[in-house]
C-alpha cells in the first residue's frame, strides 16, 4: 500500500503515558555563579559597555543588552551593579535598531527586565506569522522566531499561541533542538519553557545538562567571558523555576531553593603617603 509522505508517522512523535519531567530545585544560581564568577562577570560588563560608547556595531550591541538582560535574571537583587543608567538605555536604544521584523518584541522584553519600563513600540506581527515562520525557517532563523515568540509572551501574556501547540509546530522545534549545539539548546529549551510552561517533548538529558553547564561555565570564565555564561545561566534558571511571572517590569522568576549571593567584605584600598 502506498503511503503518502503527508501520512506518515513520525515515531519520535509518539508518547505513551510519559511522566512529565522537571529539573525544578535543580538549579540554584549561586552554586553556579560565586562571588568572584560575579565580580568576573562585572569586569564584562564594564568592557561592554566602553565598547558599546564607541562603536556603532549592532550585533555587538544586542549581544550587551542580552548579557544585561541574563544578569537581571540572574540576581535580580544585584542589578544594581549594572550601572543600569539613562545614558546606557539610550545607548542601548539607538546601537541595537536592527530593522528586523521579530526585534521590537525581543527588545521590549529585555528593556523591560532591564530597566522595569519598556520602549512601548508596537510588536507588528502575531501568532499565524510565527507559525509559518517556524515551519519554514531554517535551524538558526527557527531558534530567532522561537526567541521572539518567547519575548512576544512575556510582553503580552494573554497572547493566543494555540495555533502554536500543534505537533507539527512542535516537532519542528524539536528537529531545531536535536540539530543544535549545547548553550542554544539550552536556549530553545528554556524558549519553549516561556511559550508552553514545559519542554516535555524536547529530548533533554537532565543528568547531562547540568554536569555541561558546569563545565562550559567554567569555560566560559577560563577564556576570560565570563559575562557570556550569564546567557547560559539564565536559561537554566528559566528552566528550574518553580514559577514564571510575566509582570509590567518583564519576566520574574521564582526558584524553590535560591541562595543570594552573600556580598563580599572587601580590603580597603592601600592610600599611599608621599
Amino acid at each position: 500500500m502506498k503511503i503518502d509522505a503527508e501520512d506518515r508517522i513520525d515515531i519520535r512523535r509518539l508518547i505513551i503515558e510519559e511522566p512529565k519531567r522537571e529539573i525544578s530545585g535543580a538549579f540554584n544560581p549561586s552554586d553556579y555563579i560565586d562571588n568572584e564568577y560575579w565580580a568576573n562577570m562585572l569586569e564584562g560588563v564594564k568592557r561592554g559597555r566602553e565598547e558599546l560608547e564607541k562603536s556603532p556595531n549592532t550585533l555587538d550591541a544586542i549581544l550587551f543588552r542580552k548579557i544585561l538582560y541574563s544578569m537581571a535574571l540572574l540576581f535580580p537583587e544585584r542589578k544594581n551593579q549594572l550601572g543600569l543608567d539613562g545614558h546606557l538605555r539610550e545607548l542601548l536604544e539607538e546601537r541595537t535598531r536592527s530593522g528586523s521584523i521579530i526585534e521590537n518584541a525581543i527588545e521590549e522584553a529585555h528593556f523591560r527586565t532591564i530597566f522595569q519600563r519598556g520602549t512601548s513600540k508596537k510588536i507588528r506581527v502575531g501568532p499565524e506569522f510565527y507559525r509559518k515562520s517556524i515551519m519554514n525557517a531554517g535551524r538558526e532563523s527557527g531558534r530567532e522566531y522561537l526567541e521572539a515568540i518567547a519575548c512576544h509572551k512575556i510582553v503580552d501574556p494573554n497572547i493566543n499561541l494555540e495555533i502554536l501547540k500543534t505537533n507539527d509546530v512542535k516537532g519542528r522545534i524539536a528537529d531545531f533542538y536535536d540539530q543544535g549545539h549545547f548553550e542554544s539548546n539550552v536556549e530553545l529549551a528554556a524558549n519553549a519553557r516561556i511559550i508552553y510552561g514545559n519542554w516535555d517533548f524536547l529530548n533533554i538529558d537532565s543528568e547531562r545538562l547540568w554536569k555541561l553547564s558546569k563545565i562550559t561555565l567554567k569555560r566560559r570564565e577560563e577564556a576570560s567571558l565570563p559575562e557570556i555564561g550569564a546567557i547560559l545561566a539564565a536559561n537554566l534558571k528559566i528552566l528550574a523555576a518553580s514559577e514564571i511571572k510575566f509582570t509590567d517590569h518583564g519576566l520574574e522568576l521564582t526558584m524553590k531553593n535560591q541562595s543570594p549571593l552573600v556580598d563580599p567584605v572587601f580590603p580597603l584600598p592601600e592610600t599611599r603617603r608621599y
